[in-house]
């Protein structure tokens, strides 16, 4: 089984309204059949049904049988971005009130692009979609080392899906050939708000396994205030300045905050080129936790496959990390793009809340 991420979960008010947000509006492909389907096959249905009564009760730290609705969902030719839209049926969610400020723990963003911008934001308008932000010139994230002289500008909008998940659609040109349909073109990357970054950061790599990708000379992972003096050649301060006091302001909608600052880094399984971006926010200071119900509306967790389960779970279970599951047997589940069958799952809190699933053979 290869590293990587299998899907990003996230609990639905409403699967049927979720996938029309998700297929009917930006284009995603269903990856393969969900739960709805496979209850109608003989071995498929009871495989949902061991699911049900035996392995999401562990997985979840919840004392009864669940009843679910569930579908994988991802851009079109991609199997390594799947996002998994799953409803509690019985016993049902809880609380659908999102995070109600951007800098919260636990919060999710995932960044996506499209070659039809205009399109897009049309299609999202239609279907009356809740914009954090309208459109915003954002300085190129790719020139970090560009001034007002030479700056090129890329277009952002802010949005969130029925769930209260924050999607980052930037325009980026020329993504291939056109999918009629299908608008969204590419998962960038997720991104996770943390408590405390160098905790968090030891978390995955020590524990999960998981590479750092951009590790600094003396391991500390420096405010991005200050990256104009320790790394010149790469950032300038027109660039700090620029989305420290105006794109970050637009974007996340902190008209009261007179200068953002922030520490971030990413982390990735070992040869996989799928990035979770880890971000602490400094101004204005990260608050809160992660939803504590794992049946709460937007709760989230990363379902990661993993070629070394039983040295993470080794590791997890000599650790002082959150255990909710510490290992359980599963049906064999198919999973899109591996060519080998997850039959072994444990669940962890990660240091913020945010639960991880790892998937083994």
């Amino acid at each position: 089984m290869r590293n990587g991420y299998f899907a990003q979960g996230i609990n639905c008010r409403s699967l049927d309204e979720s996938l029309q947000f998700y297929v009917d509006v930006l284009g995603f492909v269903k990856a393969g059949p969900g739960s709805d389907t496979l209850r109608q096959h003989p071995e498929h249905g009871a495989h949902i049904a061991d699911l049900e009564k035996r392995v999401l009760p562990a997985l979840f730290g919840v004392e009864e049988d669940v009843r679910f609705r569930s579908q994988l969902v991802s851009v079109i030719g991609s199997t390594d971005t799947c996002y998994e839209l799953f409803e509690w049926v019985n016993p049902t969610w809880v609380d659908d009130e999102p995070y109600t400020v951007s800098n919260h723990v636990g919060a999710f963003r995932s960044a996506v692009a499209t070659d039809d911008f205009a399109l897009v934001q049309q299609r999202l308008r239609d279907y009356g979609a809740n914009f954090l932000s309208e459109e915003t010139d954002w300085w190129d994230s790719d020139k970090p080392n560009a001034t007002k002289d030479n700056v090129t500008y890329t277009k952002y909008i802010s949005v969130r899906d029925p769930n209260g998940l924050l999607l980052q659609i930037k325009e980026v040109p020329n993504l291939g050939e056109k999918q009629p349909g299908h608008l969204i073109r590419m998962v960038r990357h997720r991104e996770i708000n943390v408590i405390d970054i160098d905790e968090t950061v030891k978390f995955y790599t020590d524990l999960i396994g998981f590479d750092l990708v951009a590790p600094t000379k003396d391991g500390t992972i420096p405010l991005f205030s200050e990256l104009p003096k320790l790394q010149p050649e790469n950032f300038t301060q027109d660039y700090i300045d620029e989305l420290s006091t105006r794109c970050l302001q637009d974007f996340f909608g902190y008209t009261d905050v007179e200068r953002c600052d922030f520490k971030a880094t990413y982390v990735r399984p070992p040869g996989s080129s799928q990035n979770l971006d880890l971000f602490q926010w400094v101004a204005p200071k990260a608050v809160g936790r992660a939803y504590a119900s794992p049946r709460h509306v937007g709760f989230q967790r990363i379902l990661i496959t993993h070629d070394d389960f039983a040295g993470a779970q080794r590791r997890l279970l000599a650790s002082d990390a959150t255990i909710v599951c510490e290992g359980v047997d599963l049906p064999p589940i198919p999973l899109p793009g591996h060519d080998t069958v997850a039959r072994v799952a444990m669940s962890v809190l990660d240091p913020n809340g945010v639960m991880i699933v790892l998937l083994g053979e």
